[in-house]
């Protein structure tokens, strides 16, 4: 991410329109957090199993959507450097 943010020398302002794509393991905390620490805009697929069995755990009810798939609103949402929509 430092290598393509010296490459196009985005400026702070600049920052605040371009957007990161992130899938797999790019997804981490520290890179969702570097970015948004920037200003960058983000779509992305979060890739942590241990946060997805601690949230799990909190839950009190779960709604089925179909025969394999169960539902649920996680109680503690999880915080970065800045406020992220839903």
């Amino acid at each position: 991410m430092l290598a393509v943010e010296s490459i196009f020398e985005f400026s702070p302002t600049q920052r605040r329109s371009v957007g990161w794509r992130l899938d797999g393991g790019f997804g981490s905390d520290d890179n969702l957090n570097w970015l948004l620490g920037r200003d960058y805009q983000v779509i992305a697929k979060g890739a942590s199993h241990r946060r997805a069995e601690k949230l799990a755990q909190q839950v009190s009810r779960w709604d089925q959507f179909n025969e394999t798939a169960w539902l649920a609103w996680v109680p503690t949402p999880v915080e970065f450097v800045r406020p992220v929509a839903p």
